[in-house]
């Protein structure tokens, strides 16, 4: 851990035993519930909020960005493209990588996140391809028809009022242009969850059900999401499962979001 700040140092130390603590509280149902609201509350704390949380999540979400990854760029390789609820850059790296004619440019409404986000972007040798922004997707600080593309994982459920970010998501697309928004897939049995989570060392079943369930049991099903098409201004959306690996399985974890402006 040399060279780390040493702020992170110490975020990652409480992190670790939050973890450890979580993993012999309670039920894995009541542990889920309650965690997700926890770690995602850390992400207003420098340091020992947001990153701890990005590194917590992290661990199981590797599969998750690469099956997004190659989603984005199964269908956008040139172009501008805006990722909301950014985080620490994950899945801004992942999508540039795959795509190097493809400009991105990644927004989270953390300042320390963007930081964050900034770093790991030009670790990866990716700032020219790749810019990390400030703002809310409620008030999207760019100009009408701005971007070919917009993308998010969990983001449509998180930030904010989901009538108000499709909104605006449809004023910064150009004519013709395409929103992907991505979750956990809600229609996927927890059955399905459990043979993960049984796949998965002690320490990472805590967290697993601290993140990924929390996340799963709260996502919208697909009928909320329609709903919420029709009353868009994108009138309707095209829902479709996405599978990805999850410690070494592969699940039908993502739900994929269509809006076509």
């Amino acid at each position: 851990m040399a060279g780390l700040p040493k702020g992170f140092k110490r975020g990652l130390l409480f992190g670790t035993l939050f973890a450890l603590l979580w993993g012999v509280l309670a039920d894995r149902r009541r542990r889920g519930a309650i965690g997700e609201e926890m770690i995602e509350g850390m992400r207003v704390f420098p340091f020992l909020g947001s990153r701890v949380s990005v590194t917590l999540r992290d661990q199981q979400m590797d599969g998750i960005y690469r099956a997004v990854a190659q989603d984005v760029v199964s269908r956008a390789t040139s172009g501008e493209l805006l990722e909301f609820e950014s985080g620490s850059g994950r899945l801004a790296v992942e999508i540039a990588r795959r795509a190097r004619d493809l400009q991105i440019t990644a927004m989270d409404w953390s300042v320390d996140l963007v930081q964050a986000a900034e770093a790991r972007i030009h670790a990866s040798g990716l700032g020219v391809q790749a810019k990390v922004v400030h703002g809310d997707p409620t008030d999207i600080p760019f100009p009408d028809g701005s971007f070919d593309r917009v993308v998010s994982f969990r983001g449509f459920r998180r930030a904010g009022p989901p009538e108000k970010i499709l909104e605006e998501i449809y004023r910064v697309l150009k004519p013709g242009g395409m929103a992907w928004l991505y979750d956990f897939r809600k229609e996927t049995p927890e059955e399905a969850w459990n043979m993960v989570r049984e796949k998965l060392p002690l320490l990472q079943r805590a967290i697993f059900d601290s993140v990924v369930m929390a996340s799963w049991g709260s996502a919208y099903n697909d009928a909320q999401i329609d709903l919420y098409g029709a009353e868009s201004p994108f009138k309707k959306v095209a829902i479709e499962p996405l599978a990805a690996d999850m410690a070494g399985m592969q699940i039908r974890a993502l739900t994929k979001a269509t809006f076509q402006r």
